[in-house]
């Protein structure tokens, strides 16, 4: 599963810049340096609270840092940059007794491209190819209603896919799936990263290691920290090479600003790259 090191391999197309980030008064993410480049899967963990759904927002222009800058594609996040990104959401908010079709549902992923009208023909192709990633191209015509919770997560990826992103953003894109079906989207997750930067928000660290070739490990702050440090079985997984973590401490740690955190800073993990 190794990538080539050609030019485009190497863009950074997601990079933080001592980003802080508060809720009111309590401070979330605090001094952030981070670089992911094109064609990286980087899964981010941690605990529940910790700032993982944070840092997605604040990679999609949703949320501004405190202090900082997120530069996303070479440029400050703004809408332009942003229509180059997928975004998969934790949970979905919907109405189980509007009739809405698979299709439906895909399309709604070229809002930003296709704003005024009916859809045309190479917004149906678009969701027709993005269908077939996800192999549920035969659902295309079926009631959303009626999908398992399985089929439904992968619409939803779908649709994301059907913008045809640049990089996509899943946050928790397995929390209401069984094993096997997580196994499954983690499977074209990897055949999906050979064209595409992934960054997927995951609280399963066991098995995101088996796909990821990079991890961030998030709890409000950075700090460096050896994988073996990291007291948990699971992580066995892991090479000891440093990873990056992002770790609460009473105090915050003072961090060098001339070593910017990048993707040869978070782990490779065994297997990949």
């Amino acid at each position: 599963m190794s990538k080539d090191n050609s030019d485009n391999s190497t863009e950074v197309v997601l990079n933080f810049k001592d980003v802080c980030f508060a809720y009111e008064q309590r401070e979330v993410l605090h001094n952030i340096n981070l670089q992911i480049r094109a064609r990286d899967m980087v899964a981010v963990v941690g605990p529940n609270g910790g700032g993982k759904s944070t840092l997605l927002k604040l990679a999609l222009g949703i949320i501004r840092p405190v202090r900082g800058e997120v530069e996303l594609f070479g440029r400050p996040v703004n809408k332009q940059q942003v229509k180059r990104t997928g975004y998969v959401p934790q949970s979905l908010s919907y109405d189980a007794a509007f009739p809405v079709s698979v299709m439906d549902v895909v399309l709604m992923g070229r809002t930003e491209r296709h704003r005024w009208g009916m859809y045309d023909k190479e917004d149906r192709r678009a969701a027709c190819e993005a269908l077939e990633t996800v192999e549920l191209l035969k659902l295309a015509d079926r009631s959303f209603n009626q999908l398992s919770g399985g089929e439904k997560q992968r619409i939803m990826i779908a649709q994301a896919l059907s913008s045809q992103p640049e990089i996509i953003f899943l946050d928790e894109p397995t929390a209401n799936v069984d094993s096997v079906v997580e196994g499954k989207i983690y499977d074209f997750l990897a055949k999906l990263n050979e064209r595409i930067t992934i960054v997927v928000v995951s609280h399963n660290l066991n098995v995101v290691t088996q796909y990821a070739s990079h991890v961030v490990c998030i709890n409000h702050v950075m700090e460096y920290m050896d994988v073996p440090h990291l007291a948990d079985d699971e992580n066995r997984a892991v090479s000891h090479k440093n990873m990056l973590v992002l770790k609460h401490t009473d105090s915050c740690p003072t961090i060098d600003p001339d070593e910017k955190m990048h993707t040869s800073h978070l782990g490779k993990l065994s297997g990949r790259k």
